[in-house]
């Protein structure tokens, strides 16, 4: 929130992005795309992403100065030494912000191997630190990199054991009729 650009509201980013989600829907309809709700999963991982790059990236100020943290880990090292992680609520909003972005991959036709599922996350994650960095946007730190991916991790075995589940109660309904 320390970095937030009132001049850009994040309600303007998320009018943007919802609009591309509505022309999306609507040229599936008009186009007759055979798989429909495939078609509506992409779309929802695609408006995800760039709800995570209009909060992450494209809403913040330009700040005076660029700054790395290569330190991982510090929060809890802290804390651990100190008994103080002053940046525990920016921590578990990193692990947040990536969790729907799992359940979403989760979601998808096709189950993809957990390795994939790293990949997405931290390449995603990458790219973000690394326009932060480029545009002066935020601090760019390992932790948000490492939680980020964690975060999209939990996100996608949610998902998996939400669809296993709901698979397995369609299996014994179906075996009862």
């Amino acid at each position: 929130a320390r970095y937030c650009n009132p001049g850009i509201p994040k309600g303007v980013c998320i009018l943007i992005s919802s609009s591309f989600i509505i022309a999306c829907v609507f040229i599936g309809v008009l186009k007759g795309i055979r798989d429909k709700v495939a078609c509506y999963k992409r779309v929802l991982i695609i408006w995800y992403i760039i709800i995570i790059l209009s909060s992450t990236i494209f809403c913040r100020f330009t700040m005076p100065f660029r700054e790395l943290d290569f330190f991982p880990f510090h929060c809890f090292i802290n804390w651990i030494e100190n008994g103080v992680c002053k940046g525990y609520w920016e921590l578990v909003m990193n692990v947040l912000l990536f969790v729907p972005l799992g359940f979403l991959i989760a979601l998808g036709k096709q189950k993809l191997h957990f390795r994939h599922v790293v990949y997405i996350g931290m390449s995603l994650s990458i790219i973000i630190e690394t326009s932060q960095y480029i545009f002066a946007k935020g601090i760019s730190q390992i932790d948000d990199i490492i939680n980020n991916t964690i975060g999209c991790i939990i996100g996608y075995v949610i998902g998996r054991v939400l669809m296993k589940n709901n698979y397995k109660q369609k299996r014994t309904r179906y075996a009862k009729d």
